[in-house]
């Protein structure tokens, strides 16, 4: 993970990036950024999306 709000941007592009694709390697992404800034909505969003998502049925 970068550094500073620019890192995070970044970061968070990549993350849903992933979860675009349907890479599995998404929920844990999301689950970084959401340690970083626990407080972020959207970032907690796309980490339920990825958990529901990515549940084997």
């Amino acid at each position: 993970m970068e550094g500073g709000a620019d890192g995070f941007v970044a970061d968070y592009k990549a993350a849903f990036s992933l979860l675009e694709v349907g890479d599995p390697k998404a929920r844990q992404a999301f689950a970084a950024l959401a340690a970083q800034n626990p407080d972020d909505a959207l970032t907690l969003f796309h980490l339920v999306v990825c958990s529901r998502a990515m549940k084997p049925m």
